[in-house]
């Protein structure tokens, strides 16, 4: 029995194929030589270059060791930074806890005294009030220096160094107005004065507890510190012969925005 004869497309596709197979075996071949050479050059050159690669590996495991003691005294002077700013900080919550103490203190006294309905006292609280209302009420240093001024007539003394440092004259050391270079404004926002429960018609000398609240601006700044509510109390002896105030003494500020005084 005969073959048929291929035809040409048939012929075309056995040809194609044998192709393929040929194109595979030359890759397959080139492949392993490749994984065939690297193998080799690591095994004859890893030995050549052990002492190379040795002194590399020394030299990275240095640096990293280098790095990680860096990290770590970096680390251990900011833990040291952070324990100073908390013993500061524990100093300063002190600070202020001994001050609200002191303000506490100074409350429990103040609620021992009241108000008294005597002509003395009516009078000296006029005239006291008429004091803190010039020292804390004012738009600029010309009228600070007026209300002065005017309320030095109060004091027995005006010209006493406890008067001139509780109701100072507006100068600092080169002879300039505080007032004016910084700017400032004050305005009285409360004020209340007591006495403890004596009979006054025979007393020379009353003794009184004022709180005052004012607040202190610098004009033309909008920063929070620019702007601060103070409490203040007093302790005042007024003399009933004079009608005048013979001692006055600032027992403590509390400032209210952003610090303690």
């Amino acid at each position: 029995m005969s073959k048929r004869p291929r035809t040409k497309r048939q012929k075309q596709k056995e040809d194609s194929k044998k192709a393929r197979r040929y194109l595979k075996a030359r890759f397959n071949e080139k492949i392993g030589y490749i994984f065939i050479a690297i193998g080799y050059f690591i095994k004859n050159n890893f030995i050549y270059h052990k002492k190379r690669i040795s002194i590399l590996l020394s030299i990275i495991t240095i640096i990293l060791l280098g790095f990680t003691t860096f990290n770590f005294v970096k680390a251990s002077n900011i833990q040291n930074e952070v324990n100073n700013y908390n013993q500061k900080n524990a100093k300063l919550e002190s600070k202020i806890s001994n001050q609200q103490k002191e303000i506490d203190e100074q409350d429990k006294k103040i609620d021992e005294y009241d108000i008294s309905a005597s002509p003395k006292i009516v009078r000296a609280s006029k005239k006291i009030s008429q004091v803190f209302h010039g020292m804390y009420d004012y738009s600029d240093a010309n009228e600070y220096q007026k209300n002065r001024d005017k309320n030095m007539k109060y004091f027995t003394n005006p010209n006493s160094k406890e008067v001139k440092k509780i109701y100072n004259e507006d100068e600092d050391s080169d002879g300039d107005s505080i007032i004016e270079n910084l700017n400032l404004k004050s305005s009285l926002q409360e004020y209340n004065i007591y006495t403890d429960k004596i009979k006054v018609q025979n007393k020379k000398v009353i003794n009184f507890k004022a709180i005052v609240e004012y607040q202190s601006d610098i004009i033309g700044v909008s920063s929070d510190y620019a702007t601060r509510t103070h409490n203040t109390i007093y302790d005042i002896e007024y003399d009933t012969e004079k009608n005048k105030i013979s001692s006055i003494k600032k027992l403590n500020t509390l400032k209210e925005n952003k610090s303690l005084d």
